[in-house]
């Protein structure tokens, strides 16, 4: 029987609208993050979701909670996002500026870089892929959501998929949507299905 997870990102920030790295700043969903939200919980009317995993800060939680009401939130502390450091609540172009050519090799290749003060590509993802893999052995046959972030998302993505992080950006999903992933008893893929393909 296939294990069946759906990662959720959550639904849109103020930050997010503004350009804004929010790392670790506990930025709670805006009121276009919850429409998305709801939005989303239509998707999932008669799916039988068995456990729902979530990152620890309030836009995941929250995204959670409206998507389904009622159910018990399990936080997975592991799955929170990156750790920017110094980049926190600057936008894109104010790093551009301020960070140059530091910014500039993250952009193209976040793996020869980190933010400074914050968390390293490498760092990030073991904690992530550890913390996925705890779900997963604990869950073995079930449906579950796990409702992150683009970051751990993008990386659970590059791993399955056995892309480089070169790859990273491009793994991102919109936000307040569900990337579908079915895993076989032998603990191989079976499908991957991203937002918006057809089943």
């Amino acid at each position: 029987m296939n294990t069946i997870i759906y990662l959720i990102r959550h639904g849109i920030t103020d930050y997010n609208e503004q350009n804004r790295y929010c790392g670790t700043i506990d930025e709670p969903i805006n009121e276009n993050g919850r429409k998305q939200a709801e939005l989303l919980k239509h998707d999932f009317k008669g799916i039988k979701v068995h456990s729902v995993y979530s990152s620890v800060f309030k836009r995941a939680t929250q995204t959670a909670g409206i998507v389904f009401p009622g159910m018990e939130i399990i936080e997975a502390k592991g799955m929170r996002e990156m750790n920017f450091g110094e980049w926190e609540g600057k936008t894109f172009n104010e790093i551009s500026v301020d960070y140059g050519d530091i910014a500039e090799k993250w952009f193209n290749n976040a793996t020869e870089v980190h933010p400074p003060g914050g968390e390293s590509l490498q760092d990030m993802s073991k904690r992530v892929l550890e913390a996925f893999a705890s779900i997963m052995v604990k869950c073995k046959g079930e449906t579950i959501a796990i409702t992150t972030h683009g970051g751990p998302i993008a990386i659970i993505l590059c791993t399955l998929k056995n892309h480089g992080f070169d790859k990273l950006w491009d793994m991102i999903p919109p936000h307040a949507t569900a990337t579908e992933i079915h895993i076989n008893n032998k603990g191989g893929i079976a499908r991957i299905i991203s937002p918006g393909e057809k089943k």
